[in-house]
């Protein structure tokens, strides 16, 4: 699980504990704020930030 939340004005994706981690752009991460073109992959969910 992650949540995707709005921190001074910045998009911020936060691992929730997940069983298998949340990945930005190939890279395990616990919190990570999004840049244009920033794939995020959650389970077998693949996203793009844009």
């Amino acid at each position: 699980h992650a949540r995707l939340l709005r921190d001074s004005g910045n998009f911020v994706i936060e691992d929730v504990s997940s069983t298998n981690g949340t990945f930005v752009n190939g890279q395990k991460v616990t919190r990570q704020a999004l840049a244009p073109g920033d794939t995020v992959l959650v389970g077998e969910t693949h996203l793009r930030f844009g």
